[in-house]
């Protein structure tokens, strides 16, 4: 799934950069210095020939960009959001509103946020099943609490069945990343009530089932899971001999009165290590006070969900593997910090779709070192983001060595630990340019803090000169 981003057409203005970015016809270097490339902090140029060397010679058409619009495209994560909606989580409060209004709110706003910026695409499910085990339901058994219907998995699955057909998610994953998908989870989250256990196992089993069954892809998408629990549901276990889940005002805990009170914890174990070695990873969020009396499972749960080989224990670690939310704040800032995780400032780049030629009829130049990135900020501005290459002069080791706050960079993935002029050397193959990668810390700029984003968009123009990050102090 991929997301289109802004374009820029007509020509790309280098009038507004600062006074040490300059066209090459300058040979600018630093502050204003008619040097190649010795002037002092970084030197960030943009090379009238588009070879990166000094001479005058016309590798090139022209240093304009194409006036047509193309397509440039965002590699999209998918994130499938897994929500607990046992009854707890509607008893316990933070502040004045309960666990379930709170998580709610949070999770509105880190869905806005990325689905605005085409980064993420969300599928939201949750457990217990919200088919059956509805308010109706809960009115008219009361004194049911331990019933099997309020314990059915997401969507109702069984890993005890598991070729049998299963009720689709709350919000299924869509085309592509679109406000209707916030609109979705908005409303779904504004009815699916309270109900029942907590049974991450099987819900667990259910998201690898229909991430797969989705051909979702691997090592690109995730799963969120949020409770205030741990997990629970599972009728098989000895009520007398196992370690209950149910627990006292004082945090202390009672013991099990059924099967499915018993902690369930080598189950949901064995399943989230399944989704992360299928490709799958997930992320645990722990909401409210109680979780601290599980955190040991919430932990091996975290832990086993990042997991890359089998594992059986858990190496001691000075911070929870899993995040941690006792109040609005510490929830909103672990949703977003999960967020930002997997977001890889990462963009494809289809030479096909770049036309031949203008509107003019004059050709469209298609070079890897004739192609010019720009950030539309949040506050309306236009930030330039240079090409960050290796700099044999200055020992850079890798790329990205250069960037700054004040110059945030970008490279061919392709092209890694290239100088520009091996770039330069390419002409006009671009088969080995297909792929952007921002620097971190043009990166940092597209991602949440706070529920906003410095930077909006990331805008491309082709054919024209490239701007270049070639030193720095």
């Amino acid at each position: 799934m991929k997301k289109i981003l802004i374009t820029l057409f007509v020509i790309m203005a280098l009038a507004g950069c600062s006074d040490d970015l300059k066209t090459g016809s300058e040979g600018g270097s630093g502050t204003g210095d008619s040097d190649s490339n010795n002037g002092s902090g970084t030197d960030i140029t943009s090379d009238a020939d588009a070879d990166s060397d000094s001479d005058s010679d016309s590798d090139i058409a022209n240093g304009n960009c194409a006036d047509i619009n193309w397509d440039v495209d965002v590699k999209v994560i998918n994130m499938l959001v897994l929500l607990d909606r046992s009854y707890s989580m509607f008893q316990n409060s933070i502040d004045k509103e309960t666990y379930a209004e709170v998580v709610q709110k949070a999770i509105n706003q880190v869905v806005e946020s990325n689905i605005d910026a085409g980064v993420i695409n969300f599928s939201l499910n949750v457990f217990p099943s919200d088919k059956n085990c509805t308010a109706t339901y809960i009115a008219e058994h009361p004194n049911d609490a331990d019933a099997e219907i309020q314990c059915e998995a997401a969507s109702g699955y069984s890993r005890l069945a598991p070729d049998a057909k299963y009720d689709a998610p709350t919000v299924p994953f869509q085309a592509g990343v679109t406000m209707n998908t916030y609109n979705l989870i908005e409303a779904a989250l504004e009815k699916v009530g309270q109900c029942g256990g907590t049974p991450i196992c099987d819900s667990l089993a259910w998201a690898k089932k229909y991430l797969q069954d989705s051909k979702m892809p691997i090592n690109d998408t995730y799963v969120l899971l949020a409770t205030d629990g741990a997990p629970n549901c599972n009728s098989k276990l000895d009520q007398n001999t196992c370690k209950s889940t149910m627990i006292d005002d004082s945090g202390k805990s009672v013991p099990a009165t059924s099967p499915l009170q018993c902690i369930d914890d080598t189950c949901a174990y064995n399943q989230a290590q399944a989704l992360a070695l299928s490709g799958y990873k997930t992320f645990v969020i722990g909401v409210g006070n109680d979780v601290q009396a599980f955190s040991d499972i919430l932990d091996g749960l975290a832990y086993r969900g990042q997991t890359n080989t089998p594992v059986t224990t858990v190496p001691p670690s000075d911070t929870p593997y899993f995040y941690p939310a006792t109040d609005a704040d510490a929830l909103n800032a672990s949703f977003e910090k999960i967020t930002n995780q997997v977001i890889d400032c990462q963009y494809d780049v289809n030479w096909g779709t770049v036309p031949d030629k203008n509107a003019d009829g004059t050709s469209v130049i298609k070079r890897c070192d004739s192609v010019n990135l720009t950030a539309q900020t949040t506050a309306g501005g236009t930030v330039t983001i240079a090409y960050s290459a290796v700099d044999d002069a200055a020992g850079a080791a890798a790329n990205c060595d250069n960037e700054s706050a004040k110059h945030p960079g970008w490279y061919w993935v392709e092209q890694e630990g290239k100088t520009f002029d091996e770039i330069t050397d390419l002409k006009s193959d671009v088969s080995n340019c297909s792929k952007i990668q921002l620097c971190p810390i043009a990166c940092e700029n597209l991602k949440a803090s706070d529920g906003t984003r410095n930077w909006q968009a990331v805008n491309a123009a082709f054919g024209c000169e490239s701007v270049i990050i070639t030193s720095i102090d």
